[in-house]
């Protein structure tokens, strides 16, 4: 579980995958307070592609929970409460 701040959402975005097809889904755009020792001062961000075969109902300013399955691939994305 990785926890960030939604700093921008661009909605309907897509891409053809490795096979042809077209992806479909969003990009998050996402900053959270770096951590001690990692040699960074402030903030980190990065963009991250949440397909639409994942549930998302978040909003610019939200704090979210990213949980990942064991292939790495985001399982579910819930608002931090």
């Amino acid at each position: 579980m990785e926890k960030w701040y939604v700093i921008g959402i661009k909605k309907n975005h897509e891409f053809k995958g490795n096979d042809g097809e077209r992806v479909r889904g969003q990009l998050l755009f996402l900053a959270n307070d770096a951590a001690p020792g990692s040699g960074v001062e402030g903030q980190y961000c990065r963009e991250q592609f949440v397909s639409d075969r994942v549930q998302l109902n978040v909003n610019v300013g939200d704090q979210i929970c990213i949980y990942f399955n064991r292939y790495g691939r985001i399982d579910s994305i819930q608002v931090a409460a």
